[in-house]
C-alpha cells in the first residue's frame, strides 16, 4: 500500500466531515418538512430547500473528494444503505410536495 500524501489526508478529513454534518442536518430536515407540511410559509420553505441542496450537493462533492483521496471506505454495507437513502432524497420524492403551493396533496395533512 502507499502511504497517504498530507493532501489526501485533508481530502478524507474533508469528506468525512461532510457527512458528518449530513447526519447532523437530519433532524432540522425533518422538522422542517413537519412545519412545511402542517403549516407552510415562505421562510420555512426556503430553509428546507437550502437544507435540502446542502445535503445533495454534499453527498455529490464528499464522493469525488473521497475518490480522489483514495479514503476506504469504513462501512461497506452502510454506505450502500447511505446511497439508497441519499438517492430518495436527491430524486425529490419527499420535498417537492412541501414545496409546491396552495392546497395540500392527498394524504398530507393541510
Amino acid at each position: 500500500m502507499t502511504e497517504a500524501t498530507p493532501t489526501s489526508r485533508a481530502l478524507a478529513l474533508i469528506a468525512r466531515g461532510l457527512t458528518l454534518s449530513r447526519v447532523a442536518l437530519l433532524p432540522p430536515f425533518l422538522w422542517l418538512m413537519y412545519v412545511v407540511a402542517t403549516s407552510p410559509s415562505l421562510p420555512h420553505r426556503v430553509a428546507i430547500a437550502g437544507c435540502y441542496g446542502f445535503i445533495a450537493s454534499s453527498d455529490a462533492l464528499d464522493g469525488r473528494l473521497a475518490r480522489r483521496a483514495r479514503a476506504a471506505v469504513f462501512a461497506g454495507r452502510y454506505a450502500a444503505f447511505k446511497d439508497d437513502v441519499m438517492s430518495k432524497y436527491r430524486s425529490g420524492e419527499t420535498l417537492a410536495p412541501s414545496l409546491a403551493p396552495g392546497p395540500a396533496p392527498a394524504g398530507r395533512p393541510s
